[in-house]
């Protein structure tokens, strides 16, 4: 999913003549903590409501009073992984979207960043987590696919985490069946260590419901 698949335009952006407050009038409006500053179609950068806070006299312009604008941006044929990435990093609440010569074209919030996420981790369908326990050398995509389409069935999403200082690592799968008993035993007789699942009906319904409240408190 790249940016450009996830981008809004909903909120405008501001531009270095606008004032300090009008900027923390917006960012209360939409509940975000940054801004894109746009001059003539291109992106100048970010400014972030604790900068616009310190400004001695707010009513006045953010050029006039040299407001600290951040130089941070995804490309639209950038993946959204990016995006987490960069806004993990800095604590962004709203990361800009341009082109290749620096023309804005919108913004990605950590709030909508979180539902494409949900989308592609399949985390509001239906089916069972398992999650497995292994040596970076054992690892093997093809391998674990192949255990878990032996039993009619299918990987709806994965991701992989590394133990810090560890040779280990964890491989969380999202499963398309309620029921994982048949490829529990399957992993188990290829030797794999499952360290937690995740596999009746309800703990799926609870999990959906968890995700949309968190979804409900991320819009408050």
């Amino acid at each position: 999913m790249l940016s450009k698949q996830v981008l809004q335009t909903e909120i405008e952006p501001i531009t270095r003549s606008d004032s300090g407050l009008y900027a923390l009038g917006i960012m209360d409006e939409y509940k975000v903590e940054h801004l894109p500053v746009v001059e003539s179609g291109l992106l100048v950068g970010l400014v972030s409501e604790l900068d616009l806070l310190d400004m001695h006299r707010p009513e006045g312009s953010l050029a006039e009073q040299e407001v600290s604008i951040t130089h941070v941006s995804v490309n639209t044929e950038e993946h959204c992984f990016r995006a987490i990435e960069l806004m993990g990093e800095m604590s962004l609440t709203c990361l800009p979207v341009v082109d290749r010569e620096n023309k804005y074209a919108g913004y990605i919030t950590a709030r909508h960043l979180v539902e494409c996420m949900g989308e592609l981790t399949a985390a509001q369908d239906p089916g069972g987590i398992l999650i497995l326990e292994l040596n970076h050398n054992d690892y093997s995509l093809s391998e674990i696919a192949q255990i878990v389409e032996s039993n009619d069935a299918k990987v709806l999403s994965m991701y992989v985490s590394n133990h810090v200082d560890s040779t280990k690592m964890e491989v969380t799968l999202k499963i398309n069946r309620t029921d994982l008993s048949a490829i529990i035993q399957t992993f188990e007789r290829y030797q794999y260590r499952i360290t937690a699942t995740y596999d009746q009906s309800d703990d799926t319904e609870e999990m959906q419901r968890r995700f949309g409240l968190f979804m409900n408190y991320l819009n408050m």
